[in-house]
């Protein structure tokens, strides 16, 4: 008896289900028995693959398996059970027995196999491939339409992943970590009442949370942050540090040890971190990263926040390479001086008990401003960049910064053997009508200025700033970041101040991106 089985060429339904290869149970020494060889090779692809997934996505019971997408783009529908992954059944994550035309579907990939060379397979015959190899955590290889148009032979590697979902067109740039404040995200923080009790009582020590980000769902620690004009309470829009280290040790988020939300209650504009550090950054300097964010709490929606990086040890490797010194906070007046080094705060140290670093520094501050003092500052402080910090903060009238010893991290580099300035606390930058350069009581700037190699310098590195800010074009900057999220500040259901304060706010910063960098330029000549 001889067995007749048929494949349809194209679109409808796999009919067969017959691998290469005779029927199961049947003789193949009967010659009455016939073997089939479908005929019709799907385009089915490995569309996505995740080989170390840290946090990009998570199965029901809390786990985050490295995995894999796969997509049908052929018109027909395919069998699930005629796909292999290196000889082996695929782990679905959800239920079906086919893969519809069009379809994306899930599978986890066995941890031991997530970095391996992967064989995609339909009743036997190799249809797709990908040697991952160690990309790193996050990163995520996937195929793009623009790229790879009716193609399944290319990936191109992104930090970005959209598990369960089409790729889209392009890839975008960046790594995980750059996209995770590039984005407009959302964060959902569930606070058990004992925690948030507890906060309500003593704001500044954590305690136990989870964190919403994406589909994944971390255990983590949280407190809430901020200092006089900026900490609110858990009945207004506090502001929040979230440690993912904490509750789950070597957890990260896209990279982030910690998750800092800035609550812009004394930025009515919106806009001022974004474009103070930015200008930083693009100055060489070592800024934290900015992104925007909806934050929910306990379900509630409370608002738009800043998604600040945190200048903690993943930062200092980030900007540094492998470090070791210490770092320090300064804030409220805290300088160098002899005596009272312990003052800073050390918020990554290497040698918390030594601060013979600051000590140098505070004694050569005591002397005269002689250009032999200068050499020797120099060889504990890295003075050009520290001028660029000054410069910066002129331009964007950062009155709280280092020029008023207010807001500001040191970091005794080893790499260097001498302190690098890095700002913080640029909330209410571009508003002040009366700053001047040489305004500012931080003991460094001013025993530069009274040195007149160091105040031609910082002069020159003025008008350096000056041009850098308006080759930027920080006001088509600060619309583009309005068109992510005006809308929202508007609508936040904790904002304290009023519409009008908010368009006030925007105008004035408008006004000063615009006229602030030739004002920075006629004062220099002026003076």
């Amino acid at each position: 008896m001889t067995i007749l089985l048929f494949t349809l060429g194209c679109g409808g339904v796999e009919d067969s289900g017959v691998p290469d290869r005779t029927l199961p149970g049947d003789d193949p020494m009967d010659t009455g028995i016939t073997t089939i060889t479908p005929t019709v090779v799907p385009a089915v692809w490995l569309n996505e693959v995740m080989p170390q997934n840290d946090s990009t996505w998570q199965t029901a019971d809390g786990r985050l398996p490295a995995w894999a997408e796969i997509r049908n783009a052929s018109e027909q529908t395919v069998s699930r059970d005629a796909l292999t992954l290196n000889d082996a059944p695929l782990t679905w994550v959800d239920d079906g027995d086919q893969l519809a035309p069009g379809e994306i579907a899930m599978v986890e990939l066995a941890d031991g196999d997530a970095n391996d060379p992967l064989t995609l397979a339909w009743h036997g015959t190799a249809i797709d491939s990908l040697d991952p190899g160690d990309p790193g955590p996050d990163y995520t290889w996937a195929r793009f339409d623009a790229l790879y148009p009716g193609d399944a032979s290319g990936f191109a590697l992104t930090g970005q992943p959209t598990p369960g979902y089409d790729n889209g067109s392009a890839p975008p740039s960046g790594s995980p970590d750059e996209l995770f404040f590039e984005d407009y995200s959302r964060f959902d923080i569930t606070l058990p009442q004992a925690s948030w009790d507890a906060l309500q009582i003593d704001p500044y020590t954590p305690m136990p949370a989870t964190l919403g980000y994406e589909r994944v769902f971390l255990p983590v620690t949280v407190h809430l942050k901020g200092v006089l004009g900026s900490l609110r309470t858990l009945d207004g829009k506090s502001s929040f540090s979230i440690d993912l280290n904490a509750a789950r040790p070597g957890g990260t988020l896209r990279g982030q040890k910690k998750v800092k939300l800035n609550n812009m209650v004394q930025d009515p504009s919106g806009v001022h971190e974004s474009l103070t550090y930015g200008l930083f950054r693009a100055a060489g300097l070592w800024a934290p990263r900015v992104g925007y964010a909806q934050v929910y709490v306990n379900g509630e929606y409370w608002g738009v926040y800043t998604n600040i990086e945190a200048e903690d040890d993943v930062f200092l490797d980030r900007n540094f390479g492998e470090h070791g010194g210490n770092l320090y906070e300064g804030a409220y007046g805290v300088d160098f001086y002899v005596g009272e080094e312990t003052s800073f705060e050390c918020d990554e140290c290497a040698f918390p008990d030594d601060r013979s670093d600051i000590t140098a520094v505070a004694t050569v501050l005591d002397g005269e401003p002689t250009d032999e003092a200068l050499a020797v500052l120099d060889t504990l402080v890295d003075m050009d960049g520290f001028r660029t910090v000054m410069a910066v903060e002129a331009v964007a009238l950062h009155w709280d910064g280092y020029t008023t010893a207010n807001n500001y991290r040191i970091y005794d580099d080893p790499g260097q053997g001498r302190f690098e300035i890095i700002p913080w606390g640029t909330d209410q930058t571009w508003i002040d009508e009366y700053y001047s350069p040489w305004s500012g009581y931080g003991r460094l700037l001013t025993f530069c200025i009274a040195n007149p190699t160091c105040e031609a310098a910082y002069e020159d590195r003025l008008v350096e700033v000056a041009d850098l800010a308006e080759s930027l074009d920080l006001p088509a900057r600060m619309r583009h970041l309005l068109a992510l999220y005006d809308d929202d500040i508007v609508a936040d259901p904790r904002v304290e101040w009023q519409l009008s304060t908010h368009q006030s706010y925007l105008s004035t910063t408008l006004a000063n991106l615009q006229a602030g960098p030739q004002r920075v330029r006629d004062e220099v000549a002026a003076h």
